[in-house]
């Protein structure tokens, strides 16, 4: 069972002991039937102080999903975000398990947060490139692809796709205009 941790320092190194537990924060999906890993992979502040963790997400074998939570400036669950503070995406389809996996995270500048990663939960061919936007308060935002998520191929035949079959996302940038993009 392991967790997606976050840690806070002050200005010397230590533990920031006013943040989460002595300066500490674990965060738990607990997907029911799931195997309970949970890995962060993303870490953004807000300027109001909330951190916005992105994570991937065991839901059971072979299954894993984008997972989101945020935290309030003292590093408590920040209960007004999602449920109880976290949000977990699943993008399904075809392959059922899907395997997603979030790699990176944006915030724009009106809060919105747009997700990075991959899926194989869209065609036996492989990986392909997904993302999703979240409104500030953790929920889909339908002025994204018309859904809150996408999904991007790059091609079927095999003389288009890298030699492990599949499109992934490996970072991602927010414009000075506060839109995020990735490459």
């Amino acid at each position: 069972d392991y967790d997606a941790l976050v840690l806070r320092f002050d200005e010397d190194g230590a533990l920031d002991t006013v943040f989460g537990n002595s300066g500490v924060r674990s965060i738990a999906w607990d997907v029911p039937g799931g195997t309970f890993d949970d890995r962060a992979m993303a870490i953004a502040v807000r300027p109001t102080g909330e951190v916005v963790i992105g994570a991937v997400v065991h839901a059971g074998y072979g299954d894993r999903d984008f997972g989101v939570a945020q935290l309030t400036a003292d590093g408590d669950l920040d209960f007004s975000f999602g449920s109880g503070g976290k949000v977990r995406l699943d993008f399904g389809g075809v392959e059922d398990p899907s395997d997603d996996e979030l790699v990176d995270l944006g915030l724009e500048a009106d809060g919105r947060i747009v997700l990075f990663g991959s899926t194989t939960g869209t065609t036996t061919l492989g990986r392909d490139f997904a993302a999703a936007r979240l409104t500030p308060t953790g929920g889909l935002d339908p002025t994204f692809d018309g859904n809150g998520g996408m999904l991007m191929r790059r091609g079927s035949s095999a003389a288009w796709r890298p030699s492990d079959g599949g499109d992934t996302c490996s970072s991602r940038a927010v414009s000075s205009a506060g839109r995020a993009g990735d490459s």
